[in-house]
């Protein structure tokens, strides 16, 4: 027993989360919602938003998506259940779950170098704009939260929405509005849209330290002048003898879930730093490292799409490894050890350890539906050590499509589980 009118508030969330009421129809005004974490989420039985305005400030909790629940528009009465946002504005990392088939009248995607990923469970319904804002020449990414899984975008509006440095994957747009999008990436699997490729590049590290989103220090020539926008996921990157000229200069990872082709240190000196601050970075194709630099603040590595790739890690903490390559191979050309880090096979994945070892916080392998590509495990006479949590064969009963043999293989568990 309540009345409530936030119709025409402004309500600022820093850190924190929004719920509703399962009971209730909740409407809600000008909601803005700053530097969430993870963990806490935007729309949790939430009817009505007028306005929503997803920001980032500063350094906390950057590399978290701010989430807008999958329980955004559940209502008691299944037949009156579904939220609405009237103008939804994104300049921060998103994760949207899409369960009772969120609509949005406008939306508006701002910033540089963002992602947003939509729920596969449901549809997302643009009802009448959708516009790109981002700065220079930073990619724009939008993909489904279930790799080789389709999202998908209902396009209400009749427009012709063109737009360029889009990267889509897993993607299927519907309706009657077009999406047009030029000197772009095409991750794959996408439908319903037009899409231009970028053209792909050899890029370059100049000048020593900086950030990888300063085009300053990207090159398209070995030891050339800088001025190329940076890494976009179709590029190759390289860092040489050319790129630092002192010792212990540190390159800074500053744009989360960025994407590229495929990275290469090799032939670089003055032992310089990766500074990865405990970002993603998306490889389509594969990285090489060597000894003479180190790594700082490891993030992940996402290995994404179904080709082939490999890794080398010259030794260094290799961060959390993502295999996510469906109907690809992944190649271990190294020991990996990875202290308090992840390794995760996903479905559909080939993983080869080619008999290195491996050392990791936890392993899961996961495997596939029935009737999707087979996920395999090659790990020979390897030795797996698991530092501290578990090892894992994630196969449930919709997802048992696995082969594996650990017959030859050594299992170190320390303090953990099997």
């Amino acid at each position: 027993n309540m009345i409530t009118d936030f119709s025409s508030s402004t309500i600022h969330i820093k850190t924190g989360e929004l719920n509703g009421s399962y009971y209730r129809k909740d409407n809600f005004g000008h909601v803005i919602s700053e530097n969430a974490p993870s963990w806490r989420s935007i729309g949790y039985n939430v009817d009505r938003i007028r306005k929503l305005e997803i920001i980032q400030n500063g350094t906390s909790y950057q590399n978290d998506p701010q989430v807008i629940s999958g329980q955004f528009g559940y209502y008691y009465d299944s037949n009156n259940r579904g939220g609405v946002i009237d103008s939804l504005i994104i300049n921060k990392y998103t994760r949207f779950y899409t369960s009772y088939n969120p609509v949005v009248g406008d939306i508006q995607f701002k910033g540089n170098a963002l992602t947003v990923e939509f729920g596969t469970s449901g549809t997302f319904t643009v009802s009448n704009s959708m516009s790109f804002d981002g700065g220079g020449c930073s990619v724009t990414t939008l993909k489904s939260t279930s790799g080789a899984n389709q999202a998908t975008l209902n396009l209400l509006f009749t427009d012709t929405v063109t737009a360029t440095n889009l990267s889509l994957k897993d993607i299927a747009f519907t309706g009657s509005g077009t999406l047009v999008a030029q000197a772009s990436v095409d991750q794959g699997n996408n439908s319903g849209v037009a899409i231009t490729q970028l053209d792909s590049r050899n890029l370059y590290w100049v000048g020593g330290s900086g950030n990888w989103s300063d085009s300053n220090h990207w090159s398209s020539s070995d030891g050339g002048s800088g001025g190329q926008c940076a890494p976009t996921p179709n590029d190759n990157v390289y860092f040489t003898s050319n790129s630092f000229s002192a010792t212990n200069q540190i390159i800074t990872l500053d744009f989360d879930n960025s994407g590229i082709a495929n990275l290469d240190w090799t032939g670089v000196t003055n032992s310089p730093q990766f500074n990865m601050t405990s970002k993603s970075l998306e490889i389509s194709g594969s990285v090489t490292y060597t000894a003479d630099m180190s790594i700082s603040s490891p993030g992940t590595l996402k290995f994404i799409t179904n080709s082939n790739s490999f890794f080398t890690s010259a030794g260094h903490n290799t961060g959390n490894l993502d295999i996510d390559k469906s109907g690809g191979v992944f190649s271990q050309l190294d020991n990996f050890n990875s202290s308090n880090r992840s390794l995760y096979v996903r479905s559909g994945s080939t993983y080869n350890s080619n008999d290195y070892d491996l050392s990791f916080h936890q392993v899961i392998f996961h495997g596939s539906p029935s009737g999707s590509v087979t996920t395999t495990i090659n790990t020979g006479v390897s030795k797996i050590t698991i530092d501290g949590y578990r090892l894992e064969i994630a196969a449930d009963s919709n997802n048992r499509n696995m082969i594996t043999d650990f017959s030859s293989s050594t299992i170190h568990i320390k303090t953990g589980e099997l």
